[in-house]
C-alpha cells in the first residue's frame, strides 16, 4: 500500500490521509497481510474498523506450522 520505507514519525496526518484514501473500498470481506512499521500497522487496523464498524480480517503467520491462518476480528463481538 505504502512506499517501502514509509514511517510516522512527528506529523501523522498526511499519512493518516492517505491510508484512508487506499482503504476507502475496503470490506469485510478484505483480508489484510500486515507487515512493516508497527505505527502504520496500528492505524491501518483502526481505519479499517471505523469503516467496517468494527469488523477486519487479517492473515496470521505461524511459524511452527509455516502457514497462514485467517483471522476474523469483531471488536464489537460479545
Amino acid at each position: 500500500m505504502l512506499p517501502e520505507f514509509s514511517q510516522m514519525v512527528l506529523s501523522p496526518g498526511p499519512l493518516v490521509i492517505k491510508l484512508r484514501t487506499i482503504l476507502k473500498d475496503a470490506t469485510e470481506k478484505d483480508y489484510f497481510l500486515l507487515s512493516g512499521d508497527p505505527a502504520i500497522i496500528f492505524t491501518i487496523g483502526m481505519l479499517v474498523g471505523d469503516i467496517n464498524n468494527g469488523k477486519a480480517n487479517v492473515l496470521k503467520w505461524d511459524r511452527q506450522e509455516k502457514t497462514y491462518y485467517p483471522l476474523n476480528i469483531n471488536i464489537y463481538q460479545k
